[in-house]
């Protein structure tokens, strides 16, 4: 039995993006086996030896380095498995050609980048290709959109709201907000920060943990769309461009706001000199809010959405304290991720499962 674990790769740890060998099937030591995304590439990983692929890990799930993405078991030890032991090698796969973030919606939703018709160059997928099939999958996968609904062309798509739905009412008064909160082991995260500040210090960019969380959160919004969307009567707005709106702390505590527009076609780098520009005034473009208080010495905050928005986050000043781990009792930085989010347009649920995913992106970043 042979394990196939990740090797160290550019980017650290890496999520399953396809396996090019079916669970049982014979697979050449050397030959193509899958594609994994690490954070700064897409790299295709070959078998380390000759077997029947046993235990693949879901697509999507995130390894980090050394860690075991499945087994290839020797062809005899498969019952019904090519009983003359032969073993063949695995037929060659055509890869459709996309940009990172296109196959980064195409995973988060589900689409066939092989079934796409690429408008970029040279035919390449771009991230609009993936949006326009998710736009036109919607009437199928949800009913259609209520009278009048129209997807226009800056990104945006109607959805029926629960009210249009019969599922809602109408709520007199002050927004209905609710709040959620998770705990953050910021460990992880701070010492990926020291171990980039210099050479972002070289390029004249500040990084803190606010910046990696700006990045995470962009990368995890394509799949938790009712988070980016805005409420109205009639429906959902669900827009499909990602303009963060980020609050940080400067001199004296006062919080400065920066926009930054299309934050998912960015990398941490891309983030940091977003981060580093001005401060705006007009936040009307925004479709999330990040209030970061990393820098400060705030424990707990709970910052409501701006308008026109479903949600905004609050992320929390670590602290060292006591928490139980797996080598025992030891000190950690510890930190909150507060939601506070529209209850009209999703529920404790949805809040609940994106802290959770956020929570361990950061914990678990390489």
């Amino acid at each position: 039995m042979e394990d196939v674990m990740l090797p160290s790769l550019p980017g650290g740890a890496a999520t399953v993006m396809r396996w090019l060998v079916r669970e049982g099937e014979a697979v050449v030591g050397g030959a193509p086996l899958l594609i994994v995304l690490t954070e700064r590439a897409e790299v295709l990983l070959p078998a380390p030896a000759t077997g029947l692929l046993q235990a693949p890990l879901a697509v999507g799930a995130r390894v980090a380095p050394g860690g075991l993405l499945a087994r290839l078991g020797p062809a005899a030890s498969v019952e019904g498995q090519r009983p003359t032991g032969k073993v063949e090698a695995a037929a060659p796969v055509r890869r459709p050609r996309a940009t990172p973030l296109a196959r980064r919606i195409a995973l988060a939703h589900g689409v066939e980048l092989a079934s796409l018709a690429g408008s970029g160059s040279g035919n390449r997928i771009v991230a609009a290709d993936v949006r326009r099939a998710i736009v036109a999958a919607w009437p199928a996968a949800n009913g259609q959109p209520p009278a009048g609904a129209r997807v226009p062309g800056n990104g945006q798509a109607f959805a029926p709201s629960p009210r249009a739905l019969g599922g809602g009412v109408s709520i007199p008064g002050p927004l209905p907000i609710a709040t959620a909160t998770v705990e953050l082991d910021a460990g992880a995260a701070l010492e990926r920060v020291r171990a980039l500040r210099p050479a972002f210090a070289r390029l004249g960019l500040p990084l803190d943990l606010g910046s990696c969380v700006v990045e995470a959160v962009a990368a995890l919004l394509p799949a938790h769309t009712l988070l980016n969307a805005r409420w109205s009567e009639d429906a959902l707005l669900l827009r499909r461009r990602i303009h963060l709106a980020v609050a940080q702390t400067g001199e004296g505590g006062r919080l400065g706001w920066r926009l930054v527009r299309d934050a998912g076609d960015l990398t941490l780098r891309g983030v940091a000199r977003a981060l580093a520009g001005p401060e705006v005034a007009d936040l009307a473009a925004a479709t999330f809010a990040v209030v970061s208080l990393a820098g400060g010495v705030g424990w707990a905050s709970a910052s409501p959405p701006l308008p026109g928005t479903a949600a905004a986050l609050s992320v929390a000043a670590p602290a060292m304290r006591v928490a139980v781990g797996g080598a025992g009792l030891a000190r950690r930085p510890l930190g909150t991720l507060t939601l506070s989010y529209d209850a009209r347009v999703f529920d404790h649920r949805e809040a609940a499962a994106f802290l959770r995913v956020l929570r361990d992106r950061l914990e678990h970043v390489a």
